[in-house]
């Protein structure tokens, strides 16, 4: 885990974003995406770091090993903690928005507010129709005739079933913004589903922004997360 108190996140000149004052949340905590290594994201720790505490705590995520999500959730209380806070806002990206959802459907009195962005890829969605044609085709009971055993039928339909955040959604009651670019064709329509679904959500569609915008536009990511934040949501 990294804490970088306000300001100091990164060294390099360089111009800096404006930031509205007083931001509501005392700190941020960025949980990024399963895919690509954390110095994929630094950049967009340090942009965050320049309006105010950010908090990149280690989710647990290797290549290697499955992923229960409460792990990570976990981690990312572990983290406020550490950094000797009560609350923080939560922003996550892609697998880190699940993340997210599920600390503040659980924890929600150590949430001051959430700032998601979905990162579903015209490969995943395809892996989405896989799914549904695999149930289709091969049960659990086939599989355990054809020799898997029942862990092993488990672990692969943990592989290829889609991730449902619907029953987290109802229970997030602090602010929530969903952010997507107007160009992300793969996230518009799950972006906008999920800021519905949340009981205090806004979707705010980023123009000329394409996917994963948020890791090569940094700095704009970073004041759209401020400027929300200091309206407290």
């Amino acid at each position: 885990m990294r804490w970088w108190p306000h300001g100091s996140a990164g060294s390099e000149p360089r111009a800096q974003p404006r930031y509205p004052e007083p931001v509501s949340a005392a700190a941020v905590v960025l949980l990024r995406p399963a895919a690509g290594s954390p110095t994929d994201w630094s950049p967009l720790a340090t942009s965050l770091g320049r309006g105010g505490s950010v908090i990149t705590p280690d989710l647990g995520l290797r290549p290697d090993r499955p992923v229960i999500l409460e792990g990570p959730a976990l981690n990312a209380l572990a983290a406020i903690t550490a950094a000797g806070l009560d609350t923080a806002a939560l922003c996550g990206l892609g697998f880190g928005a699940m993340t997210a959802l599920s600390v503040a459907a659980g924890f929600g009195a150590r949430v001051s507010a959430v700032v998601l962005s979905t990162a579903r890829t015209p490969e995943s969605t395809a892996l989405l129709s896989l799914h549904h044609g695999w149930q289709g085709l091969l049960s659990a009971s086939t599989a355990q005739r054809l020799g898997a055993s029942a862990t092993q039928v488990a672990q692969l339909f943990d592989q290829v079933r889609p991730t449902d955040y619907r029953a987290w959604v109802a229970r997030v009651e602090v602010p929530a913004l969903v952010l997507v670019g107007d160009r992300d064709v793969a996230n518009l329509g799950p972006s906008t589903k999920l800021a519905a679904a949340l009981p205090h959500g806004r979707l705010q569609i980023v123009a000329h922004a394409g996917a994963d915008w948020p890791r090569t536009q940094p700095d704009r990511y970073a004041e759209l997360v401020w400027t929300y934040l200091s309206t407290g949501g």
